[in-house]
C-alpha cells in the first residue's frame, strides 16, 4: 500500500479545536505507518471543517401552538418556522445533527430586555411533515409571530442539499461584511 485517504468529518463548528485531532490522527499514523517504513502518501478530506460554520441561518416564526395545564398556564409550546429539515436543517435528517436557536434581541415596552419566564418548547419546519422537528424539548422564553430565531454553524450539508419539498424555497443567501472587511476589498461588487 502507498496511497491512504483517512477521510473527513471534521468539527468546524465555532469553538472547535482542529488541534485535537490533528493530534489523534498524527499519533495513529505514526504508530502505524513510521517513517522508517516505506512510504506512503496520506491525505484527507477536510470540507466539513471549513464550512461547517460557513453561514448563520435566520428563520422567522409564523406559528405557535400554546399547550396548557389544567391550571390554564402554558406548559408547552410549538414553534412554526420558514425552514425545515427538508430545507437548511436537513443535516437533521442525515447526520442527527442538533441545532440550538437564539432569539434575536427582544425589548419590552419600556425599552430593557425582556427577561420572561422560559418555557418547553419544540421547533417545526414549514413542511408541515411529521419528520420536520428542528428542535425538541428545549427551554427558550416567549417567542411572538414574527419574531426572528437564529441557528450558528449552519455549514456543511445545509443548503447543499436542501429542496424545495411540499414547493417552500430553498433558503434564500444574503452576504454581510464588516465595514473594515469591505474597505479592505480592492475592488467592492455592488448588489
Amino acid at each position: 500500500m502507498n496511497f491512504l485517504d483517512i477521510g473527513g468529518g471534521f468539527p468546524g463548528n465555532i469553538g472547535t479545536n482542529i488541534d485535537v485531532f490533528a493530534d489523534v490522527v498524527n499519533s495513529a499514523l505514526n504508530e502505524f505507518f513510521p517513517l522508517s517504513s516505506d512510504p506512503i502518501e496520506i491525505i484527507s478530506e477536510p470540507g466539513r471543517f471549513f464550512v461547517a460554520s460557513a453561514f448563520t441561518l435566520g428563520t422567522t416564526v409564523h406559528s405557535k401552538n400554546e399547550i396548557l395545564n389544567t391550571d390554564g398556564k402554558v406548559s408547552h409550546v410549538k414553534y412554526y418556522i420558514n425552514d425545515g429539515v427538508y430545507g437548511s436543517f436537513s443535516p437533521i435528517i442525515h447526520y442527527q445533527e442538533v441545532f440550538q436557536p437564539y432569539i434575536l434581541c427582544r425589548y419590552t415596552d419600556n425599552g430593557t430586555n425582556d427577561e420572561a419566564s422560559e418555557v418547553n418548547c419544540t421547533i417545526w419546519g414549514i413542511s408541515c411533515g411529521g419528520n420536520d422537528k428542528i428542535c425538541d424539548k428545549i427551554l427558550l422564553p416567549p417567542i411572538s409571530i414574527g419574531d426572528v430565531l437564529v441557528f450558528t454553524n449552519m455549514g456543511s450539508y445545509t443548503i447543499p442539499i436542501a429542496s424545495n419539498f411540499n414547493g417552500f424555497p430553498i433558503a434564500r443567501v444574503l452576504y454581510f461584511a464588516e465595514c473594515d472587511s469591505w474597505k479592505d476589498l480592492d475592488e467592492p461588487i455592488y448588489y
